[in-house]
């Protein structure tokens, strides 16, 4: 009797271990088959990215597209382009002086 009840303890112990066994294989596929979507999807994504980014460097010159990306990062830095005051003379040299820049200081307070 406990001759047959070791043997059928080795044939559960051995039934867990199978079973075991196929459910890590199982996981193991299923990991794997996730992460290989997920690298396609990633691959697909940049390939169109950069068909994308391709065509707009043939719609302008490069240098340009590169200004603009550059300004483009720029600006979302919070960094200014254009200055908030911005003092120039005319053809006839008006509107070069201090006090032009002293009202313009004042606009700029108003707003």
């Amino acid at each position: 009797m406990a001759d047959f009840t070791a043997q059928a303890a080795v044939k559960t112990a051995d039934g867990q271990a199978r079973s075991k066994k196929l459910n890590a294989e199982a996981d193991a596929m299923v990991v794997k088959t996730v992460g290989e979507a997920e690298a396609s999807k990633t691959r697909a994504i940049g390939i169109a990215e950069a068909d994308v980014i391709k065509m707009k460097i043939s719609s302008m010159e490069a240098d340009k597209y590169a200004v603009v990306q550059v300004a483009q990062a720029l600006a979302g830095a919070g960094i200014k382009l254009v200055p908030d005051i911005s003092v120039g003379g005319g053809a006839s040299g008006a509107g070069t002086g201090l006090v032009d820049v002293l009202l313009g200081n004042l606009l700029l307070d108003q707003k």
